[in-house]
């Protein structure tokens, strides 16, 4: 088979690092993760919002049921319930979401977002304002507290136990795994190679990570000229550009990254990951 397209490739060597993280017998080692956000200039509250990421080094961690998925937070709930005839007894399981199970409505979990693909046209038109917009490259060192989480995609929604047996036959109650949840999308969402930052603060700090800005094709010179003048010090500005062949919004990778896709070659060396040979 031949090499890969640019975009799956990226997507490719993003899900090698996942597993490089459970599989300690990969022979490098990785200790940051690069991932983007996407951003845009559409209107002056998303223009400010936009301009003060860059200058203050920080990101607004929304409640999780104020995403664009109306599904998120939810789960299947399955209860024993007692017929209409009052004697038959019935297993049913009913959607339920997180603040409703918990009762914390005004202080949900909130999340954080960041794509792990840089490139892909999709998002650079639905978050990006039509490639009008930045996406914004942050380098996350392994020490950094709030290290975000890969969210997985499957059309399987989490189900919640509200009891079960421990290992002794004892039947005991069994806690929300809420992150569990917060960690599931459907799979008409996988475009998105969501990480996810999940947390109970307003916003999410992360000073002298910030290492590039990738300035859509779309730009306006007066949102340019407004992101140089806030870019951190020694943050690189590069301009994307349109590639038909791969329907993608093309930009290089930054080279002090090649550690991060030399770990790619030191799996595919494993002998546990000879499935993916064939699409290099």
């Amino acid at each position: 088979m031949g090499k890969l397209p640019v975009n799956q490739l990226c997507l490719f060597v993003n899900s090698c690092f996942d597993i490089y993280r459970y599989i300690q017998s990969c022979l490098c080692s990785i200790d940051f993760m690069v991932l983007y956000k996407y951003r845009n200039f559409a209107g002056s509250c998303h223009r400010l919002r936009t301009l003060n990421i860059l200058k203050e080094a920080r990101i607004f961690c929304a409640p999780y049921n104020e995403l664009n998925d109306p599904f998120e937070g939810m789960f299947w709930l399955p209860r024993v319930e007692a017929g209409q005839n009052g004697k038959s007894i019935n297993w049913v399981e009913r959607p339920c979401n997180i603040s409703e199970y918990l009762k914390s409505t005004g202080n949900e979990p909130r999340i954080c977002s960041f794509s792990a693909n840089p490139w892909d046209i999709m998002m650079w038109g639905l978050y990006a304002a039509s490639s009008k917009g930045i996406v914004i490259e942050i380098v996350f060192p392994e020490s950094f507290k709030d290290f975000p989480m890969k969210v997985d995609y499957d059309d399987t929604y989490h189900f919640h136990h509200e009891e079960d047996y421990d290992h002794n036959g004892n039947l005991v109650s069994q806690p929300l795994d809420a992150e569990a949840v917060l960690l599931h999308k459907s799979t008409c969402w996988k475009y998105e190679e969501e990480y996810r930052v999940i947390t109970d603060n307003t916003y999410l700090d992360f000073d002298g990570c910030i290492n590039r800005v990738i300035i859509g094709p779309n730009i306006s010179q007066n949102d340019y000229d407004a992101v140089k003048q806030v870019c951190p010090s020694g943050c690189e500005l590069v301009e994307a550009e349109f590639d038909f062949e791969n329907q993608i919004v093309y930009s290089p990778i930054h080279p002090d990254y090649q550690d991060y896709h030399d770990c790619l070659n030191a799996l595919l060396d494993d002998e546990d990951f000879d499935q993916y040979k064939e699409f290099l």
